[in-house]
């Protein structure tokens, strides 16, 4: 099987359509990802997860856009940061400072680079330590080239977006000219918007992280309570370097503690999962739109996905299938968050929420988490 043949199983599985995988060949032939001034990638290990992390960036791009449409990060903005991070000592740069170097460089916002960090936080396509090479500088190269082929994918992916929406309104008799400053001035729109938003949203997203979390201690507790009536300890392993420095541990107890209070990587699932669920109904809500069943369904898709790319090893699983054929029970898991979420913009709009109380009491204020 060569790296063509591969990228179009893989991207099948991964259910991108017939447009994304001619998209993701595309990159494949013009990526400077597989052979660069530090050599040829040769093994097919190392090129498959080059493949697999262009396949994450284009449901990463593809997603983005539903929900925020298409945006650009100003030229000068552009390069005030590409200076900053170009001026960095090569020996000191992380992948994330790789990922705003190749997004700014390949035409993508800051906000769309920001998803492709996230996604790095998250994945397991990267090699870590307990992987060959062993050499931690040819892992970090190999790393290095995953987010290269992302940028160049999420870059390709968003360029036919916009054509696709050009040709879109050029069907239907607008201008190009016309659309042209129609999108220059939704984008400044949005652009605002999402300045405005974005604190709430990650307020909020705290708050139903926090939900889901208390839920899962109450069903925990059903089973596990002991005679005195306190809780028994579910001890986990902590890498939160400033929780264990305050705490004087590296162990949490996840089942007897809130999650305001828990270490950043235990709050990890549940804050991702509220994050995505308050993305997607956020700006729709604030817009006026109803939320429909039928757009319910819509969103719980993209819901269902995002829980794929963070579950991976799930894909071979009976929930590695699209949305569409999931049972009911489990398809109700992925809207169930959308309701919450729902809730919680409801309350804050209806001036039950304190966004500066919420951020205060999760540490949010002057925090980039």
């Amino acid at each position: 099987m060569n790296l063509e043949e591969y990228a179009k199983k893989i991207g099948n599985e991964r259910f991108l359509s017939s447009d994304e995988i001619e998209v993701l060949l595309k990159t494949i032939n013009t990526s400077n990802a597989f052979a660069d001034k530090n050599g040829e990638i040769e093994q097919w290990d190392d090129r498959s997860r080059i493949v697999r992390g262009m396949i994450e960036a284009i449901h990463i791009i593809r997603d983005h856009i539903s929900v925020y449409g298409t945006n650009n990060t100003s030229n000068d903005e552009n390069k005030e940061i590409l200076d900053f991070y170009m001026q960095k000592e090569e020996s000191r740069k992380t992948l994330g400072d790789y990922a705003k170097i190749y997004g700014l460089k390949n035409g993508l916002s800051i906000e769309e680079t920001k998803e492709m960090i996230d996604f790095i936080d998250s994945s397991h396509i990267f090699l870590d330590r307990d992987d060959e090479p062993h050499d931690w500088r040819k892992r970090f190269d190999i790393n290095r080239r995953i987010v290269l082929g992302m940028s160049e994918a999420m870059s390709e992916m968003k360029k036919h977006i916009i054509k696709m929406q050009i040709n879109e309104g050029l069907e239907e008799g607008i201008g190009a000219e016309r659309i042209a400053k129609e999108k220059e001035l939704a984008q400044l729109m949005e652009k605002e918007e999402l300045a405005k938003g974005k604190d709430v949203r990650e307020a909020l997203a705290y708050s139903l992280g926090a939900d889901l979390h208390e839920t899962w201690r109450k069903g925990y507790a059903k089973n596990n309570t002991l005679e005195d009536g306190t809780i028994a300890p579910r001890m986990k392993k902590t890498k939160d370097q400033d929780w264990i420095a305050k705490n004087g541990t590296d162990t949490v107890d996840i089942a007897n503690t809130a999650f305001a209070e828990l270490p950043e990587d235990w709050q990890g699932e549940n804050l991702k999962a509220a994050k995505v669920a308050i993305d997607l109904v956020y700006g729709k809500m604030m817009a006026g739109q109803e939320l429909t069943e039928e757009v319910l369904q819509e969103l719980s898709a993209i819901v269902h996905d995002k829980w794929l790319e963070r579950n991976p090893w799930e894909k071979d699983g009976p929930l590695g299938v699209p949305y569409e054929k999931l049972e009911p029970i489990e398809k109700e898991k992925d809207t169930v968050q959308l309701r919450d979420a729902i809730k919680k913009v409801t309350a804050y709009q209806k001036g039950e929420i304190n966004i500066e109380a919420l951020r205060e009491e999760y540490g949010l204020n002057g925090n980039t988490k």
